[in-house]
């Protein structure tokens, strides 16, 4: 408005509609520049932060910075010919007579344009705080799931060539050491099993063999990861050689084979590679259902054998207040038996966030994001509302003289902002529901779009709507109706 009449006088002593945009123009593009080195500058000091939030190692400008400079330089000019052009238009077009006399006024278009922008921005927001509320709720569920298995305070060691051949008598070194509970190999992490055999069966209804997830063990592995055998046995070593020749399976791989008893029944592997007296094998346990793979893989039929020359890690279970006692004591066993190699280790529990670390990442983006369109739409309200109650100054002061209350005209100004606000939140809700539908949908468990999610984003926004416009509204409210309408 104001710089409306400044057009109006550079009109009245001449300047030609061109001359005007042109400033306009110039002046977008000039605060466009300014802003792009004020970024250069500040680039480097929040470098390391957008590296953490990205998950990988950025570097500014690399071998070459010229390519960089000039794609801000690039995108400054479009930023600053987009950001221009609209304000260059609409001024240049006002009559000197019409601005002078302050009866200036944007096309109803200019206005409509401006609430479209409005609902767009708001329902963006709302989309990505429900975003940013679904992904922290479902890693909540990811870290506090029950696995049928206990991963907390278990140290992952590779094995080696070294310990393969005293591999008995580095378990028993370590079950010696304080602050050590449990020792048992493994082939795989059981929370990362990859690896699937076909198994045949009496009765198996298809032609071939049943793809099935399998690992090879010892007798200590149940103890290490607190797994619950709800039939029959674990292994152990009093059957010493015969049980190689034994399995244990899940619920579900005991429910695949249809057996009312399956403690005792044989499968057969179909694994030509293997010795044939080794292909078949006795069930002699059932243990219970466990997720072998990421949240992202449902429960799968798994059976799991004693298998030495396959155990590649060792896994121990380790008393959580001796924690480093403990591990003193592990890396010292380590260095006892093999010499030769490195000392490396990892809990599981740390291994298990690391097969979520892209959901971390896009939590910590969502977050970010969130509260930075939070700020933004702040700032655009706050404008919005700085224009409008501008526009209205004369209105407000003759409602005030006609006996209108500050709260009355705070509402008048306000309830229009709310109405464009519940349209977002009608187009919000639904894209909100359907990408985060989509984005649990790789997961098996997942937390559920409950309708307080969305209503927690609305009501964010809300807040924001309220604060900035309401603060606004109410200063213009509060002005004394007498310079309102001398002003005009």
């Amino acid at each position: 408005i104001q710089r409306g009449r400044e057009v109006g006088m550079r009109k009245a002593v001449g300047a030609t509609r061109g001359q005007v945009a042109g400033q306009f123009l110039g002046e977008a593009l000039l605060l466009s520049f300014l802003s792009m080195g004020l970024a250069l500058g500040a680039a480097p000091a929040l470098m390391p932060a957008f590296s953490r939030l990205a998950g990988t190692d950025l570097t500014l400008f690399g071998s070459d910075p010229s390519g960089l400079i000039g794609l801000l330089a690039l995108a400054a000019t479009v930023t600053g010919l987009l950001a221009g052009s609209y304000p260059a238009y609409l001024l240049s077009s006002f009559q000197p007579v019409e601005t002078l006399r302050h009866r200036a006024a944007a096309p109803t278009g200019a206005a409509r344009f401006r609430q479209v922008l409005f609902v767009f921005q708001f329902a963006a927001s709302v989309v990505i705080l429900i975003g940013a509320i679904v992904v922290s709720r479902q890693l909540r569920l990811i870290k506090s799931f029950d696995l049928g298995l206990d991963k907390d305070q278990v140290v992952t060691l590779e094995n080696n060539l070294q310990i393969y051949g005293q591999m008995d008598a580095f378990k028993q070194d370590l079950l010696g050491r304080p602050g050590i509970l449990a020792a048992a190999y493994g082939g795989q992490r059981p929370i990362d099993v990859g690896q699937t055999i076909g198994v045949d069966w009496d009765g198996n209804p298809e032609s071939i063999p049943a793809r099935i997830g399998y690992l090879m063990a010892d007798y200590d592995f149940f103890e290490v990861f607190g797994m619950d055998i709800v039939r029959g046995r674990g292994f152990s070593p009093d059957f010493n050689d015969a049980e190689a020749d034994t399995c244990v399976v899940n619920e579900t791989a005991a429910r695949m084979f249809g057996w009312e008893d399956p403690i005792g029944r044989t499968i057969i592997w179909s694994q030509p590679s293997m010795d044939p007296a080794r292909l078949r094998t006795r069930i002699v346990g059932v243990v219970k259902d466990f997720y072998d793979r990421s949240l992202h893989s449902g429960i799968r039929p798994f059976m799991m054998r004693v298998w030495k020359p396959w155990n590649s890690f060792i896994f121990i279970k380790v008393d959580s207040p001796r924690a480093s006692q403990a591990l003193a004591g592990i890396e010292e066993s380590f260095r006892k038996f093999a010499p030769d190699y490195t000392f490396d280790y990892e809990f599981m529990d740390d291994y298990f966030a690391r097969q979520y670390a892209d959901e971390s990442q896009q939590g910590r983006l969502f977050n970010v994001f969130g509260g930075l369109s939070l700020v933004i739409a702040a700032l655009g309200l706050f404008g919005l509302a700085a224009y409008s109650a501008e526009r209205r100054t004369k209105e407000i002061g003759v409602r005030k003289v006609l006996g209108a209350s500050v709260s009355g005209l705070t509402t008048l100004l306000t309830k229009d902002y709310l109405a464009l606000a519940g349209t977002a939140l009608l187009i919000a809700w639904p894209a909100g529901y359907y990408f985060m539908s989509r984005w649990l949908g790789g997961f098996v468990e997942r937390t559920p779009l409950s309708p307080w999610v969305f209503l927690a984003a609305a009501a964010a926004m809300l807040v924001v709507v309220v604060v900035a416009v309401g603060s606004r509204t109410l200063r213009a409210a509060r002005a004394n109706p007498v310079d309102s309408l001398r002003y005009e």
